[in-house]
């Protein structure tokens, strides 16, 4: 017969294998995810309240720019780290990166939540997304980052994505 010491490490070295490779449970990925809708309303010192739950993994200090369709994005500074090497990959001559470096990186702003964890809608984001004072609006979480909308046009863009989310799928997984 082999080496009982050595089957045993063997063994051990498995179940520890099979725990590092095991699927994410709901509260792994409720912990470390941005996940869900919703609404808050921007006060009249253009504030917003960010759920709990986000605060939790974004922290208190914050990117906050241009989305797309009219959107608010939100991130963390990690996050916004990648997004910026991502932006900055390709060289400056390339006219779709510098449009891009444009519109994200030129329209950011760093911030800080408060201690009841608002955050500070700049007012050039207000104006680009549509925010007003006393509205209401729908924070998304996307997994690595938060979008900001004014409710209405969110649901209105909503009601576009549903009716074309399958052709969008399928484009999608088929390049």
């Amino acid at each position: 017969m082999g080496d009982c010491g050595e089957y045993k490490k063997i063994k051990k070295y498995i179940k520890t294998k099979k725990r590092k490779n095991k699927l994410p449970t709901m509260s792994t990925i409720k912990n470390t995810s941005l996940l869900g809708q919703f609404s808050s309303k921007l006060d009249n010192k253009n504030r917003v309240f960010l759920p709990a739950s986000f605060r939790k993994i974004l922290g208190r200090h914050l990117i906050i720019t241009r989305g797309y369709e009219g959107s608010l994005l939100i991130v963390s500074p990690q996050s916004w780290e990648r997004l910026t090497a991502d932006v900055t990959r390709h060289p400056l001559i390339f006219g779709p990166s510098r449009e891009t470096a444009r519109f994200l990186l030129g329209n950011a702003s760093a911030i800080e939540l408060d201690k009841q964890g608002r955050l500070l809608v700049p007012l050039y984001l207000q104006k680009y997304s549509r925010l007003k004072s006393g509205l209401e609006t729908v924070f998304l979480g996307l997994g690595q980052h938060l979008e900001l909308w004014e409710k209405n046009s969110w649901e209105t863009y909503q009601k576009t994505l549903d009716s074309k989310i399958s052709s969008i799928s399928e484009r999608l997984v088929n390049g």
